[in-house]
């Protein structure tokens, strides 16, 4: 899976947790990584506005696909 900046995802396991992807990179060893900043979280509201370094297969995109 390929996200992209701007994205909205929702965490695949923490699906109480929205984010818009803000960063996207590919690491040395080949694990494409990203950067999201967390807009919602139901379970634990003191997370929004918090940024989480996470590989993108945690997440998945919302919305209708490109």
């Amino acid at each position: 899976m390929k996200l992209k900046v701007g994205d909205l995802v929702r965490h695949k396991v923490h699906t109480h947790m929205l984010g818009i992807v803000l960063m996207v990179d590919t690491t040395l060893n080949h694990a494409e990584v990203c950067d999201v900043l967390i807009i919602l979280n139901i379970v634990h509201p003191a997370t929004v506005g918090t940024v989480k370094y996470l590989n993108q297969s945690y997440w998945e995109k919302v919305g209708a696909e490109d």
